[in-house]
């Protein structure tokens, strides 16, 4: 019975050594998406300015190029967000957005910083 006792402790320990890796894994895999989500996001945005012609014409070339790499970009952002989706489901860390306020002026602000270039330039 001893033996017994010894080998239900073992596995209990094991169990709970695995059922923290996977929390591990799961808060890793979170922590990734959501430092990936934003360059992807910044990559499909310039894309899609350049296939819009903001940027100036383009050969049908190189608007083929830009539109098999915003394609790729797109798949990409997709599974980031099928990712982040399954870590937060996973350990019940789901994303709260909180609802109020929000000054336009202090938001287009920071995205113009943000965009700025050294030579002071925005895209």
């Amino acid at each position: 019975m001893a033996s017994e006792g010894s080998v239900a402790i073992a596995n209990a320990m094991a169990y709970r050594a695995l059922s923290q890796l996977d929390t591990m894994k799961s808060r890793f895999v979170l922590m990734v998406t959501h430092e990936l989500r934003s360059p992807v996001s910044v990559i499909r945005s310039l894309l899609r300015t350049m296939t819009e012609g903001y940027v100036g014409a383009l050969s049908d070339e190189q608007l083929d190029i830009i539109k098999r790499a915003l394609h790729r970009a797109d798949f990409l952002q997709a599974l980031i967000d099928d990712l982040l989706d399954l870590a937060a489901g996973k350990n019940e860390m789901r994303i709260k957005e909180e609802q109020g306020l929000v000054r336009l002026d202090e938001v287009i602000r920071l995205v113009v910083e943000r965009f700025e270039t050294q030579h002071g330039k925005s895209y």
